[in-house]
């Protein structure tokens, strides 16, 4: 077990530098709201940026399915049927994800055809652009959804364990039903602010430092 559980910490630790290096140190600089032509410009001259942001994404997403067959065979000898399901809602949302990844390689693509770039200002061509750039944080969470389902079974099963802290399994659950409750609101509560639940996406690097701390000394 302790195998699994460095590969699963490793497989977190990887996902927490490639998704948020994407979205919060490549995106910021390429896309400026409300202004697609800017946009559109700025990922095509820097589109060596772009595409390091599309990579980074794949890699995460790869490491997803890395965890979650590590994380499935830490917490099968707590109930295999049940660590089976959570593995394969993880799987699912990494599908979803890598599905909604595919409107940032299409959004990559217009950067390659001549007809576009030599006539970036035509409204038609902006608005498919757009509306490209705007489908991947939409369908991503959709797929978040699957990924809460996610992470509420993981934490039932660390908290069944014996070999792993129940305070763990609630704070993997917590966060879980966090991000159920958010994105969720966001479709179904557009209206209402769901912001402070947000707090309990802090509680999922929890499980990573232990795995990578304490997981090595598993049997």
């Amino acid at each position: 077990m302790g195998g699994a559980a460095v590969v699963a910490g490793v497989g977190l630790l990887i996902m927490t530098v490639t998704a948020p290096y994407a979205e919060f140190c490549v995106f910021p600089k390429l896309i400026v709201d409300g202004d697609t032509g800017n946009t559109f410009a700025n990922m095509l001259s820097n589109r060596a940026l772009y595409v390091s942001a599309l990579a980074a994404f794949v890699l995460n997403y790869l490491a997803d399915v890395v965890v979650a067959w590590a994380l499935f065979l830490l917490l099968a000898p707590v109930n295999r049927d049940i660590a089976l399901l959570a593995a394969a809602f993880r799987l699912i949302y990494t599908a979803l994800g890598i599905g909604a990844l595919t409107n940032l390689f299409a959004a990559a693509r217009m950067l390659d055809q001549p007809q576009n770039t030599a006539a970036p200002d035509s409204a038609a061509f902006l608005q498919q652009f757009q509306l490209l750039l705007d489908a991947y944080p939409i369908e991503w969470g959709v797929a978040l959804i699957f990924f809460g389902v996610h992470l509420l079974i993981i934490g039932y099963l660390i908290s069944r364990s014996d070999y792993m802290p129940r305070v763990l399994g609630y704070l993997v659950a917590a966060a879980g039903a966090g991000y159920i409750v958010y994105v969720g609101g966001l479709y179904a509560l557009p209206m209402v602010d769901l912001s402070f639940v947000g707090i309990t996406f802090l509680f999922e690097p929890v499980l990573m430092l232990w795995l990578l701390l304490r997981g090595r000394k598993l049997g």
